[in-house]
């Protein structure tokens, strides 16, 4: 039940708004991108982030991993210039009684196009890992602020391997 909660939250913040100083936002500067992170939940077994990326004009919002990546085209909303792209991050270590636990992973990044949705990518996907703690496997580290555009920033580790954000 508390881990649905949780959930319902991730989807409610994501009407919330981007970056947490405003005037931030009309300052991006050519070439830079704005990142703001809402840390929903973070336990032993559990975390969920929501984040927001602000840009001027259209842009490509990429997450690559391992596994696989997402690659989304996102517009402005038809009353500004800023692109919106949302990320949720979800990450729920199941324990099992086999030799390995689960866990369940999901990375979708969602197109803001005024108080509405466009379109989005990202699912979520189950594999097993030799762990007893989500931290042990699991580590982001994308900071809030202003990064660069057109660079591959890696934002934190999944077993070990990067996690790769790219804003072009």
């Amino acid at each position: 039940m508390k881990k649905m909660l949780i959930l319902l939250s991730a989807v409610i913040v994501f009407f919330v708004a981007g970056c947490k100083e405003k005037e931030q936002v009309q300052q991006i500067p050519p070439g830079s991108f704005c990142v703001s992170i809402d840390d929903l939940y973070e336990g032993t077994d559990l975390l969920v982030k929501h984040v927001v990326i602000e840009a001027h004009g259209e842009k490509y919002v990429k997450i690559s991993k391992k596994t696989g990546h997402g690659l989304i085209q996102v517009t402005p909303a038809l009353d500004t210039e800023l692109m919106v792209a949302e990320v949720v991050f979800v990450a729920d270590l199941v324990k099992t009684s086999a030799p390995t636990n689960m866990l369940k992973l999901l990375i979708k990044i969602t197109e803001r196009r005024g108080i509405s949705t466009g379109n989005s990518v990202g699912g979520p996907n189950s594999f097993p890992v030799e762990a007893e703690n989500l931290a042990d496997i699991l580590e982001l580290t994308l900071s809030d602020g202003l990064h660069p555009l057109g660079q591959d920033i890696v934002i934190g580790k999944l077993q070990g391997e990067p996690i790769v954000l790219s804003v072009k």
